[in-house]
């Protein structure tokens, strides 16, 4: 099975660091806005975390079902819709934390960033798809040299059908030998042991 980009040493340093510098940003462009650390650091951690966790669940997707590459639709509906969980999720987590009447203009700020808050999630999350899809796919390169570039589960599945039909095959051959020979038989073109000949009774 092809390993994670994330259980890579290398990669896994690069991609939190990248969390950590990206979460950050977002409390700083937060502030510059006018608004408190307070609102801006819980802003950016409960969004930063739903975003980090929504990768790595599309990563575990891909590890498992790598599309065929007249089906990279589905890697843009993944994205699609965890960027909408993630920002529905957000967006109600927040408004819980942050219900104090205080906070009522950050609130109404949360509400009209709606749509650039979607975008930028689907970026994120359709950067790390094409990663991840860039990564398992050269994974499967690197395991089938011979050019069978499946997921794990879709090559034991290919050789499973392969199996059935060679049997159906066989099955089929089988039975036509069987009708050959009775049909031979009917017409005396083979030898029946146990059929009594005039010239022997």
């Amino acid at each position: 099975m092809a390993r994670s980009p994330i259980s890579v040493s290398k990669f896994r340093n690069n991609f939190f660091g990248w969390w950590i510098v990206w979460a950050i940003l977002h409390t700083l462009l937060v502030m510059s806005y006018g608004y408190s650390l307070n609102n801006a650091a819980i802003d950016s951690i409960v969004t930063n975390s739903l975003l980090l966790a929504a990768c790595w669940i599309i990563s575990n997707i891909l590890r498992y079902y790598l599309p065929y590459s007249d089906r990279y639709w589905y890697v843009l509906f993944l994205s699609i819709i965890f960027s909408l969980v993630v920002n529905a999720l957000s967006k109600f987590i927040l408004n819980l934390l942050l219900s104090d009447p205080v906070n009522t203009n950050y609130l109404i700020f949360l509400s009209n960033a709606y749509w650039i808050r979607l975008g930028i999630a689907f970026l994120l999350v359709g950067c790390m798809a094409i990663i991840c899809v860039l990564w398992y796919t050269q994974e499967e390169e690197q395991e089938n040299p011979q050019g069978l570039h499946l997921p794990c589960y879709m090559r034991e599945s290919h050789v499973l059908i392969l199996l059935v039909n060679t049997w159906r095959q066989w099955i089929s051959t089988e039975r036509q030998c069987e009708k050959r020979i009775s049909a031979a038989r009917r017409l005396d073109m083979v030898w029946d042991p146990t059929r009594k000949h005039p010239e022997f009774s």
